[in-house]
C-alpha cells in the first residue's frame, strides 16, 4: 500500500527541501526506494508483527470511541477473543476515490473534517450486523419473514 502524500502546506521546511531534492534528482530517489524495498524484504517479519500490533491498537481505540458495546443488543467488547466480537457497520456508503477501505483511516478522516463518525458508522456485534446486512440487501424478504415470525408468535 502506498503511503499518502502530505500536502505542500502541511510540510515542514526540511521535508519540503527533501521533496524538492528528490524530484530534481530522480536517480537518487530510485536508489532510496530500492534500498527501502530491500530493507523491508530483509525485515518483513518484524514489520508485519509491528503492523498487526498497531492495527489491533487502532481498532481498540476506535471501539472505545464508539462506546465499546453493540448498539443493538448491548454486547460488550471482548479484547481477549482472537477475532473481535464487534464490527463496524456503515449506516450509509460514500463512494469516492479518496476514501480508504481501512475503517480506522475513514474514522480519522471524518474526525479531522469535524464530522462525528457515529453518523457514518455503527458498532454492532457479529449477529446483529449479519441481520441488518440481510435486511438491507433484501427488505421485501425481511418483511415477509417478520410477518411469519409474528404469525408463529416467536417474538
Amino acid at each position: 500500500m502506498v503511503r499518502r502524500l502530505i500536502p505542500e502546506d502541511k510540510l515542514t521546511e526540511k521535508r519540503r527541501r527533501q521533496r524538492e531534492y528528490l524530484t530534481n534528482n530522480p536517480k537518487v530517489h530510485e536508489r532510496m526506494k530500492k534500498y527501502a524495498r530491500e530493507y523491508y524484504q530483509k525485515n518483513i517479519i518484524k514489520h508485519k508483527i509491528r503492523k498487526k500490533k498497531n492495527e489491533k491498537q487502532q481498532r481498540e481505540d476506535d471501539i472505545k470511541l464508539f462506546g465499546g458495546k453493540c448498539v443493538s443488543c448491548g454486547e460488550p467488547y471482548n479484547p481477549n477473543l482472537p477475532k473481535s466480537n464487534l464490527e463496524f457497520d456503515h449506516t450509509f456508503y460514500i463512494k469516492s476515490k479518496g476514501i480508504s477501505s481501512n475503517i480506522h483511516i475513514q474514522i480519522q478522516d471524518l474526525i479531522t473534517q469535524g464530522i462525528d463518525p457515529k453518523e457514518q458508522f455503527m458498532l454492532l456485534c457479529i449477529e446483529c450486523h449479519r441481520v441488518i446486512t440481510a435486511v438491507r440487501r433484501n427488505p421485501i424478504k425481511a418483511k415477509s419473514i417478520l410477518e411469519l415470525i409474528t404469525k408463529l408468535k416467536i417474538l
